[in-house]
C-alpha cells in the first residue's frame, strides 16, 4: 500500500480515552451519557452519517442453536437499536427471529428510497424501512442468504449463500430491489460472508465487487471478485463498436467479431479492449457475412449464398473470393484449407456434406452424413463437423491425411441444425452440445462416444453456446412476448461446474465471446447483441469472475472487510480484510486494476481471541493516512498503523461491530462473559488524540526532509534541506506526545545539513521526527528497529 510521505497538518501522539458508562434508561438526565446498553449480543454497527445516527443489530441468543426463537427456553431474539450521536436510544425494533447466519452482515441504504435495511433474516432477505423501523417486505428474496452488502451505486444487492456443509464454495447473488430480479449468480469461495462494492476501474470503467470468504480455517480464505461495464469498447476505442454480432472466434489474445449488420469484422485485444491496427476489415456491402473462422496465417469468412472470402492474418489484405455449392451456416480454416458446411443449393449432391478449398488452389468435397451445420478445424490436419439428421444428432471427426483414422458417433439430443447450439475446444478435443436445457460433453477422439451430460437446467433456455477458455460459454433466449433477463452463463469444462451468470439484456439476446481479465486466474467475456438486435452504436458489454483471489494467500478465517477514506487525505482509499484465524490485519491494493496485498499488521492475539472488525481511525493526520481501529474477541480495541500496534485498550466485553461517526468510532461488545448464553449490553464509543503541538499550518515541501535509522550503527540520520537562513529545532517524540531527544537549535545555513542522534537508549518502537524552521515545519515517522 502507498503510504503518504506529506507532513501532517496534524500530527500525533496517540492518546487513547475509551468510555464504558453504561446507559439506564431512567431519566432524560441520563440521555447524554457517551455509552449505551442496548440489546442482547450486539454485532454489528452501520452509521447514518446523513441523520447523525448510529444503527446496532444484534444477534440475540439462540440456546438450543435451532434457529427457532423459544422464549420459554430462553431464547431472546434479534433486535435492532437506533442512538443518536450522544449515545441514546431512540427506536428500537424486536425482529422476532434470528438472523441467518453468523456473523451478522446486514446492508443499509440510506440514500434512496427513504432508507432502507436489507437483513438475512428468518430464512430470507427482508427489507425495512430505516426511519420508522417497520418492515417493507418480509421476503423480499426468498433465500437465506448469511450476508448482504448494498451496492454504493443503488442498483443491487450482494448477498453471501454459504454451502450448508459450510466447506463447500458458497455462492454470490445480485439481486435488484427495483426489478425484483436476481441479476446475477457466480460461485464463490468458503463460507462467503460481507463485501464492498461499486469499485470503478478508473481505466476501463469497470465496476468491481468483492465479497470476503471466511474459508474453512487451512489457509483458504479468499476473495470473490465479480467486474461488469456496459460499454468497455467505446470507453478504450472512443467510438461506436458498430451493429449486432452474427459470429465471432477468439484466436489467442485477440477476439475477431464479426459484425454483419455494419458490414465490418473488428479485430480486438482481448486484454486491453483495444482495437488493433488494420482493424476493421470492410466487407463488400452487396455481402451478407455469417461466420468467421481464423489461423495462424488466415482469417476466413463466409457470405450468404456461399461466397468465402480470406484475408491475409497479417495486413489483413483480401487474397481470395470464390464461392461453393452451398448457402453455409458454418467456416473453418487450417492448413492451407478453407472447410464450408450447410444447406446444399438445389440440385445438389445430398451426400457430400463438406466443401473444401485450398487457399491459391482447387476444391473438393468430403463425405458427412446429411445435414450439418458446424464445422471446426483440429490441429494434425484433422476437422471436426457436426449435424442433425432429422432423427438424431451426429458428429464426426475426420482425418484429412488418413481417413481410417476418423471416429464418429451419434448425438442425443435434437435440434443441431442450429449453428449456435454446439461449440469446440480444439486443445481438448472436446464438443460441447446443447438442445437448449441439457448440455453434454463428446471427446471426438474416442469413436463412438455420445458423450455425457454434465449440466442441465429446467430454468433457462440456451439459444448458443461458445467455447472460451476452459469454459463453455452460454446465452439464454429471453422471451418475445414479457420482459425476461437474459443471461450468460459460464460451465466449466469437463467438470459441469456452473461457475454462475450474469444478466446481459432484458428481452435481447446475446453472443458471448470469451475476454481475458487482468487478473491472473479470472475468467472473462465480452457480450455484443445479435445481429437483428444490434443497433450501430451497440455497446461491447464485458464482465470477469475470480471466485478465490488470494486462496492460499489471504490468511485464515476472513471476517470482516471494509473500505474508506480518511478525512485529511481523500484521495488515498484503504481496504482491510481482518484475519482472525491467521491474527492480522490485511491489507488490499489495486482493486481497480490488479489486486495485491500490499501489507500486513498482526494483532498480537492468540487463540479463539482474534480480531473481528476493523474501521479506519478517526480524525488522521494525512501522515497517518489509514491508521486502523480493530476489535478482537478478546475483548480489546487496537489502534495500528504501518504494520505496528500503537495502542490497545480493553472493552469490557468480546468486541465485534466497529464503525466510524465524525470524530468517534462505536465498538460493539457482543459478550461480557465467557458464556454464548449470557447477554452481552455494551456498545462502546471510542476517541483517538493525536500529539499537541503539532499541527501545522505552514508545511515544508515533501523533499526538505527525509530520516532514516541504520540498524546497523544505532543512528537516526535526519536530512534538513532549506533556503532561509535561521534557527531551527528538531525533536524526537514517542507516540505517547513525550519528547525522548531534544538536540539544541542551532542556527541553519541555506542548502543541506544532516543530523545523526544516537537512538541506542531508546526501545525498539514507532517514533515521530518534528522540525520547526523560519520556512515551515514537518513531521516524519521512524522506526526504531534492531
Amino acid at each position: 500500500m502507498r503510504r503518504l510521505n506529506v507532513p501532517a497538518t496534524l500530527v500525533a501522539t496517540l492518546l487513547f480515552p475509551l468510555v464504558t458508562t453504561l446507559l439506564v434508561a431512567q431519566s432524560a438526565d441520563l440521555l447524554l451519557e457517551p455509552s449505551t446498553t442496548v440489546g442482547t449480543a450486539p454485532a454489528q454497527i452501520v452509521v447514518d452519517e446523513i441523520a447523525d445516527e448510529i444503527h446496532v443489530l444484534h444477534s440475540g441468543s439462540d440456546r438450543n442453536f435451532n434457529g427457532i426463537v423459544e422464549l420459554d427456553s430462553g431464547d431472546v431474539a434479534a433486535s435492532w437499536y437506533k442512538l443518536d450521536r450522544s449515545g441514546r436510544v431512540i427506536d428500537s425494533l424486536d425482529f422476532g427471529l434470528f438472523f441467518n447466519s453468523y456473523p451478522v452482515r446486514a446492508a443499509f441504504d440510506f440514500k434512496f428510497n427513504g432508507g432502507t435495511l436489507y437483513a438475512p433474516i428468518g430464512g430470507a432477505i427482508a427489507s425495512y424501512d430505516t426511519e420508522t423501523m417497520t418492515v417493507i417486505e418480509q421476503e423480499l428474496l426468498d433465500v437465506p442468504g448469511s450476508a448482504v452488502t448494498w451496492d454504493e451505486g443503488g442498483e443491487s444487492l450482494i448477498i453471501a449463500l454459504r454451502a450448508p456443509d459450510f466447506t463447500s464454495p458458497g455462492r454470490l447473488l445480485l439481486f435488484v430491489p427495483e426489478l425484483g430480479m436476481t441479476i446475477g449468480s457466480i460461485l464463490a469461495g468458503v463460507n462467503p460472508a460481507d463485501g464492498i462494492a461499486n469499485i470503478t476501474h478508473d481505466r476501463l470503467g469497470i465496476e468491481r465487487y468483492f465479497l470476503i470468504n471466511e474459508g474453512g480455517g487451512s489457509g483458504d480464505a479468499s476473495l470473490t471478485m465479480i467486474g461488469v461495464v456496459d460499454n468497455i469498447f467505446g470507453r478504450v476505442n472512443e467510438n461506436p463498436l458498430g451493429g449486432g454480432s452474427s459470429s465471432a472466434v477468439i484466436a489467442g489474445e485477440e477476439a475477431f467479431v464479426l459484425l454483419n449488420q455494419e458490414g465490418i469484422l473488428r479485430v480486438i485485444n482481448r486484454t486491453t479492449h483495444k482495437e488493433i491496427d488494420r482493424s476493421p476489415i470492410t466487407i463488400d456491402d452487396t455481402l451478407q457475412a455469417v461466420d468467421v473462422a481464423v489461423d495462424s496465417e488466415y482469417i476466413a469468412l463466409l457470405a450468404r449464398g456461399g461466397v468465402v472470402l480470406v484475408y491475409d492474418r497479417d495486413d489483413h489484405t483480401l487474397i481470395e473470393r470464390r464461392s461453393v455449392p452451398t448457402s453455409g451456416s458454418s467456416i473453418a480454416v487450417g492448413g492451407g484449407k478453407v472447410y464450408v458446411v450447410g444447406p446444399y443449393s438445389e440440385g445438389g449432391d445430398p451426400t457430400i456434406g463438406a466443401t473444401f478449398l485450398e487457399i491459391g488452389g482447387g476444391s473438393g468435397t468430403l463425405v458427412t452424413p446429411e445435414s450439418p451445420s458446424n464445422v471446426w478445424h483440429m490441429n494434425d490436419q484433422r476437422i471436426v463437423v457436426v449435424g442433425d439428421s432429422g432423427e438424431s444428432g451426429w458428429w464426426k471427426m475426420i482425418n484429412l491425411d488418413d481417413a481410417e483414422g476418423s471416429t464418429s458417433g451419434s448425438i442425443s439430443l435434437a435440434s443441431l441444425n442450429s449453428a449456435k447450439m454446439s461449440a469446440f475446444h480444439a486443445p481438448w478435443g472436446l464438443l460441447g452440445v446443447t438442445d437448449g436445457t441439457t448440455l453434454i460433453e463428446i471427446d471426438v477422439t474416442e469413436n463412438g462416444s455420445s458423450g455425457n451430460t454434465v449440466w442441465s437446467s429446467e430454468e433457462r433456455i440456451i439459444d448458443r453456446i461458445v467455447a472460451g477458455d476452459q469454459i463453455w460459454l452460454m446465452a439464454n433466449y429471453p422471451g418475445d412476448f414479457a420482459p425476461e433477463l437474459g443471461y450468460i452463463l459460464g460451465v466449466e469444462m469437463e467438470t459441469g461446474v456452473e461457475h454462475g451468470d450474469l444478466a446481459f439484456s432484458i428481452s435481447e439476446p446475446y453472443y458471448p465471446i470469451p475476454a481475458l481479465s487482468e487478473v491472473e486466474g479470472a475468467w472473462a467475456f465480452y457480450g455484443v447483441p445479435i445481429s437483428e438486435f444490434g443497433q450501430s452504436d451497440t455497446d461491447l458489454r464485458y464482465a470477469e469472475f475470480h471466485p478465490n483471489l488470494f486462496e492460499g494467500t489471504l490468511g485464515s478465517f476472513a471476517n470482516h472487510i471494509t473500505r474508506g477514506a480518511p478525512e485529511y487525505c481523500p484521495e488515498e482509499f484503504y481496504t482491510m480484510v481482518t484475519m482472525s484465524g491467521t491474527h492480522e490485519v490485511v491489507y488490499l491494493d489495486g482493486l481497480k486494476g490488479v489486486p495485491v496485498i500490499s501489507s500486513r499488521t498482526p494483532t498480537g492475539t492468540s487463540g479463539f481471541d482474534g480480531p473481528r472488525a476493523s474501521s479506519l481511525a478517526p480524525c488522521v493526520p494525512a501522515i497517518f493516512c489509514g491508521a486502523t481501529l480493530t476489535t478482537t474477541y478478546g475483548g480489546e480495541l487496537i489502534l495500528h498503523f504501518d504494520g505496528n500496534v500503537l495502542d490497545r485498550q480493553e472493552l469490557e466485553g468480546r468486541g465485534e461491530g466497529i464503525a466510524l461517526l465524525g470524530d468517534t468510532a462505536w465498538a460493539a461488545n457482543v459478550l461480557e462473559t465467557d458464556s454464548f448464553s449470557e447477554p452481552g449490553t455494551t456498545v462502546t464509543p471510542a476517541t483517538v488524540t493525536w500529539p499537541p503541538g503539532s499541527v501545522t499550518e505552514n508545511l515544508l515541501p515533501e523533499q526538505s526532509l527525509s530520516v532514516r535509522h541504520d540498524r546497523s550503527t544505532d543512528e537516526l540520520s535526519i536530512r534538513l534541506e532549506l533556503e532561509m537562513v535561521g534557527e531551527v529545532e528538531v525533536q524526537l517524540i514517542d507516540m505517547k506526545g513525550r519528547p525522548v531527544l531534544t538536540p539544541e537549535s542551532y542556527q541553519a545555513e541555506s542548502g543541506v545539513r544532516t543530523m545523526l542522534l544516537t537512538t541506542r537508549e531508546l526501545p525498539t518502537g514507532t517514533y515521530l521526527v518534528t522540525v520547526e524552521t523560519p520556512e515551515g515545519s514537518a513531521v516524519r515517522i521512524v522506526q526504531v528497529v534492531r
